[in-house]
């Protein structure tokens, strides 16, 4: 079974990939550096805060 956890991180995982494939490809004059920074954002800090804010909230 899926833990809520591994499915938004791999929900997010999937979108920024795809956001920094699509970046890459379609804007092909931006810094090199701004994919991998979408990247990184959407695939690792996001969903760690996401599941962070979803643990620290009071179950009823």
């Amino acid at each position: 079974m899926l833990s809520r956890e591994n499915s938004i991180i791999l929900t997010f995982v999937v979108v920024a990939v795809a956001a920094a494939v699509f970046i890459e490809t379609q804007f092909s004059g931006l810094a090199d550096w701004i994919p991998l920074a979408v990247l990184l954002g959407g695939g690792v800090v996001v969903p760690v805060l996401v599941n962070s804010y979803l643990d620290g909230r009071k179950t009823m």
